[in-house]
């Protein structure tokens, strides 16, 4: 389907359609594999090689428009199985019927999660509802209100995609045919190889290293805040870039609470090298969206 048949009054600039006219859904970027070892959690498992940037965040946007109603299906560990997306709740009642015919599912909760709550069950929220709502979020990505909002969207095509709450992340992933990382996941491609105590995802591997080799306040001057364009930096030896600095990352992980979910790696706006360090996550609510917070996919590869 030709992208362009999307525009309309709020959409009408050309510029704001050419950074994801190329970037289809096949299009997630590069993976690579995770070392596979006897044992391993993570044997089969390919990682996006740098987070997923505002041109593949706005493709898949523009061709969710419409599908405000969203319904996640959790299975008996409290994994997303499914993702959902319909027009309406009425809708989605039926999808979400017909794809839980087979499962017992414990509740259907509209607004978060009771601390009571077990697996298997279906959450439903709602994402990017309306024009308005849409418009505002590429605004946050772009930087801010603005009259040239496609030609701030242009520049900034290769960057991070930024302002995504964990569920918009996950129902992102799914369309991708992917999932979010689980912490071991991330680890392992973070370690590339190394066994030390402190986990950096850079070139070096080290905390020396940061001064040179990921984005954060320690190595840059406040006329240059904000994110970088990804791949900009010398991946580490897995070939995996930004994983230390530009922007945090969601994770499938849960928090301490159902309504929290865990974000690793730091960003451009961490001051300490501590947030950095892959062997430490930092816990906040699933509904946050944050100017410093991305995310990159994991799949299954089949052997």
């Amino acid at each position: 389907m030709n992208i362009i048949s999307y525009s309309s009054s709020l959409l009408a600039s050309a510029a704001l359609q050419a950074p994801f006219i190329s970037a289809g859904k096949s299009e997630a970027g590069s993976f690579v594999a995770l070392p596979s070892t006897a044992g391993s959690s993570v044997n089969n498992v390919v990682l996006q090689q740098a987070p997923v940037t505002m041109n593949q965040w706005c493709h898949y946007l523009v061709a969710q428009r419409g599908k405000s109603h969203a319904a996640f299906i959790y299975n008996s560990k409290g994994h997303v199985d499914q993702v959902l997306r319909a027009s309406s709740s009425d809708k989605l009642d039926k999808m979400t019927v017909d794809a839980t015919l087979d499962q017992t599912v414990r509740h259907i909760v509209r607004e978060g999660l009771s601390e009571e709550l077990q697996a298997p069950y279906v959450e439903k929220v709602i994402l990017t509802p309306n024009e308005l709502t849409y418009r505002r979020r590429l605004e946050g990505m772009a930087g801010g209100i603005s009259t040239d909002l496609g030609l701030k969207l242009l520049f900034r095509w290769n960057q991070p995609a930024i302002r995504i709450t964990w569920h918009e992340a996950c129902a992102y992933a799914f369309w991708q045919g992917g999932r979010l990382p689980s912490l071991a996941e991330w680890q392992c491609a973070a370690r590339a190889g190394h066994h030390d105590t402190e986990i950096y995802g850079t070139h070096s591997g080290t905390r020396e290293g940061l001064g040179s080799e990921a984005h954060w306040q320690g190595n840059y001057d406040t006329t240059n805040r904000g994110t970088l364009a990804v791949r900009n930096l010398e991946p580490n030896p897995g070939g995996f870039y930004d994983l230390s600095g530009n922007v945090y990352e969601w994770l499938a992980d849960p928090g301490e609470r159902p309504t929290s979910k865990k974000i690793i790696g730091g960003s451009w706006m961490s001051k300490s090298a501590e947030a950095l360090r892959g062997d430490r996550t930092t816990t906040v609510r699933a509904a946050d969206a944050f100017i410093f917070l991305g995310l990159r996919i994991a799949k299954e590869i089949q052997v």
